[in-house]
């Protein structure tokens, strides 16, 4: 069956991104989509925001990358920065005819860290990795 996107862009607090192909995805789950508008008089934005995002990647995934993040050295790496940082934002999905769905993910910063993501989780196994963002449901 042929995916019904061209590829996806994971977006990071630094607003730099990483490109995947159909082809390094696993799968992929955004559920809790709802849409906001906001407007200052001035400026307009139009928004989808997420509730829940799973994501699951082949580890060939692990060569995508970035200006910033060529798999240059172990710092330097997409493996490094999602161990590190939890840091996406948003996932941008663009379909076959050049629409694109631009998606914040659920975030919660913590006290010492604004930029880092606490709902952002990733889990590693031999042919593929996750990225889970969940917003905690209430009880």
């Amino acid at each position: 069956m042929r995916p019904k996107f061209k590829y996806i862009d994971v977006v990071f607090e630094n607003c730099i991104c990483i490109r995947f192909l159909p082809k390094d995805i696993r799968f992929l789950y955004i559920g809790g989509i709802s849409k906001y508008i906001w407007s200052n008089g001035t400026l307009y934005t139009n928004e989808q925001q997420s509730e829940y995002v799973t994501i699951s990647f082949y580890n060939s995934a692990f060569l995508r990358g970035t200006d910033q993040l060529e798999n240059l050295d172990e710092t330097d790496s997409l493996k490094y920065h999602l161990d590190n940082y939890h840091d996406i934002t948003h996932i941008s999905i663009y379909d076959l005819e050049g629409n694109e769905e631009y998606i914040s993910v659920p975030w919660k910063n913590s006290k010492d860290n604004e930029f880092s993501n606490l709902w952002e989780k990733v889990e590693y196994d031999d042919d593929y990795f996750t990225i889970t963002i969940e917003k905690p449901k209430v009880v």
